[in-house]
């Protein structure tokens, strides 16, 4: 049940761009940019998409690919199936309406924005979260990335998103794992993501993991 719960249907779509904006947030070392990277990825083969890394400290190197800066990005009107920019508005939060008013220019060509933030962004997360459809909380299980995230989540108050959890192969009961959250299992739609060799030895190997075959088939079947 709690995987195929239906989030996004109660949510009322009050502007432009909360249609297409979706949120990743996570600790550093857990998964988030590797799980949003991919689904990004995955999502481009249908509809042109936009991936923004804003933690300040983007890993998406790591996976092969070269981002934009923000700053080249908001001056360029740059239009590809899939496009990574980072950036860090940690210290100007004064600009984000400005880049959300920027990116709801950009809706015409781009069907998918997705944004990566680290679990400490609260303030930034609370300032992007009204215009956006979902938050996707992710940890890979661990005690600290567990102990971060829940109070990323217990800081969180905006009630107008989808809320869901990401679970990187949990190593126990995932509905206790909610509850250890703070999450309530009934208001947010549960996706597990088990163990994926081939992701690990794309960061290892500098390549892009939505260009596997079986990486895309399972995201495909857990993000349905």
């Amino acid at each position: 049940m709690l995987l195929s719960q239906r989030v996004e249907d109660v949510v009322i779509v009050d502007s432009i761009i909360k249609n297409s904006l979706r949120i990743f947030v996570g600790p550093e070392d857990t998964g988030r940019t590797a799980t949003a990277l991919t689904w990004a990825g995955v999502v481009s083969r249908r509809q042109n998409t936009l991936l923004l890394d804003l933690t300040g400290d983007s890993k998406l190197r790591q996976y092969g690919v070269e981002p934009m800066a923000l700053d080249t990005f908001l001056e360029q009107r740059l239009e590809q199936q899939l496009v990574c920019v980072e950036g860090n508005l940690n210290q100007t939060l004064e600009r984000v309406d400005e880049v959300v008013a920027e990116l709801k220019t950009r809706l015409n060509y781009y069907a998918h924005i997705h944004v990566i933030l680290d679990a400490g962004q609260s303030e930034l997360l609370s300032h992007l979260a009204p215009s956006a459809l979902s938050v996707h909380f992710i940890t890979d299980g661990t005690t600290r990335g567990t102990k971060l995230l829940k109070q990323t989540i217990e800081s969180f108050t905006e009630e107008n998103i989808a809320k869901k959890v990401i679970l990187i192969d949990p190593p126990i009961d995932p509905v206790r794992m909610m509850y250890d959250l703070s999450i309530d299992p009934l208001l947010a739609k549960l996706i597990i993501i088990p163990h994926i060799p081939h992701i690990r030895a794309c960061a290892y190997n500098h390549t892009k993991p939505y260009e596997n075959k079986e990486v895309m088939a399972v995201f495909e079947e857990v993000f349905r």
